[in-house]
């Protein structure tokens, strides 16, 4: 089985999953690799561990760039 094959069939999985809005932001963010000095990294971070905090129902989650 081609690995593009195998791919596809996990791509059509997930699809719906890969779809749903799960928020949206009220700042535009500029595209590309942001800087450690810019605080846009650590906000995109700080988003996915508030992000995984609520969905574990946890005190604390933590990300590490």
């Amino acid at each position: 089985m081609e690995v593009s094959a195998i791919m596809k069939k996990y791509e059509d999985l997930v699809a719906q999953n890969k779809a749903e809005v799960v928020g949206q932001s009220v700042a535009t963010l500029p595209k590309g690799n942001p800087s450690h000095t810019s605080g846009i990294c650590d906000f995109a971070l700080n988003i996915l561990a508030d992000g995984m905090k609520a969905a574990m129902n946890t005190d604390f989650a933590l990300m590490n760039r």
